[in-house]
């Protein structure tokens, strides 16, 4: 591979990091408020929270599984219908 040629570092304006920080703070955005379900899902999907720790935070665990086994179901289609089901 032939050589390439050599570029000229880019210059740097007067006091460019000087005003860089208030720059980026000026441009910073108010964040979007979530609900807490969001925000918990936020925590479960990073990996910060495993099952356990969602379990043990529930005053009825079983009750959580079984909601959760619910939405679950209600998202699928069932395997067979009424007319496909042979006795």
């Amino acid at each position: 591979m032939k050589s390439l040629p050599r570029l000229q570092p880019l210059p740097v304006p007067e006091g460019y990091f000087d005003t860089l920080p208030e720059k980026i703070l000026n441009q910073k955005q108010e964040p979007t408020p979530i609900s807490v379900e969001e925000e918990a899902l936020l925590y479960i999907e990073s990996g910060q929270w495993s099952t356990e720790d969602i379990l043990s935070m529930s005053d009825n665990p079983n009750e959580l599984l079984d909601q959760i086994i619910e939405e679950e179901l209600s998202k699928t289609e069932p395997l067979w219908t009424e007319e496909e089901t042979w006795y």
